[in-house]
């Protein structure tokens, strides 16, 4: 369900519709085992077996085969002001809901997104279609650049700009200052702009996790390494989606 969440506004779905089932029926639908509020701790690749912990009790898990699909943190900028600690990222389901509870107590509707790629456009767009009054900032000429051509970029930002959100480009964030005995932040930019919002979302990228296999002599760079049938340099142990680096992309 993670990816609605760029989405749901428009949809006009709470946090608690979006999920598409509880561990119960997902389990019971796909015919495995899931486990629930389990951290792993630990991979011992040479003995094939986990390191788990739920609830403080400690236990160990083996496997035949292992699939990292750990996903990938939100990247936070250092960001100057009194304001910046309460700049909002969207990368889960509890995310979306303390996004959702600030906007609904806030007496106007000025949303500053930061970061116009995939993510902070597609917010953009629901945000604009829930009447919000958007600004998007991005240090690229155009949004969606490393995804789109040129000329494509220029058209869907026409299409965007025509129908409500405005687009603060080539410039960067430089302090988020609370205002109006905290009700307000004012969001100064590099190129000298200021702008008053509500609210502030990050939507600059994400980056992947790769702390639980470093810690077992995974080769990581920006994020897991894999060949293109996404099998890591050890043994029976794959990794995919937002975690995995694939022949280094």
């Amino acid at each position: 369900a993670k990816p609605t969440l760029s989405n749901a506004f428009a949809g006009k779905k709470a946090p608690e519709q979006i999920p598409l089932g509880d561990a119960a029926k997902m389990s019971a639908q796909l015919n495995m085992r899931i486990e629930p509020f389990t951290w792993v701790k630990e991979i011992l690749a040479e003995r094939h077996e986990l390191v788990l912990e739920k609830d403080g009790v400690i236990s160990q898990q083996p496997y035949s085969k292992l699939i990292l699909a750990v996903g990938a943190n939100p990247i936070r900028l250092a960001i100057a002001g009194d304001g910046s600690d309460d700049i909002h990222v969207v990368n889960s389901l509890i995310d979306y809901r303390s996004f959702r509870e600030n906007l609904a107590q806030r007496k106007d509707k000025r949303v500053v997104i930061l970061g116009a790629g995939l993510i902070g456009c597609e917010f953009a767009n629901d945000l604009l279609h829930s009447e919000y009054d958007v600004t998007v900032i991005d240090l690229a000429p155009q949004p969606l650049g490393r995804l789109l051509p040129s000329h494509i970029a220029s058209a869907f930002q026409q299409n965007l700009e025509e129908a409500g959100v405005k687009f603060a480009l080539g410039t960067t964030v430089e302090k988020v200052s609370k205002i109006n005995n905290g009700e307000d932040y004012a969001v100064t930019l590099a190129n000298g702009q200021t702008l008053v919002a509500d609210i502030v979302l990050s939507a600059i990228g994400l980056q992947p996790n790769i702390s639980l296999a470093q810690s077992a002599n995974i080769q990581t760079s920006r994020g897991v390494i894999t060949n293109s049938l996404l099998e890591t340099n050890q043994a029976d142990i794959y990794a995919i989606g937002d975690c995995a680096e694939v022949n280094g992309t």
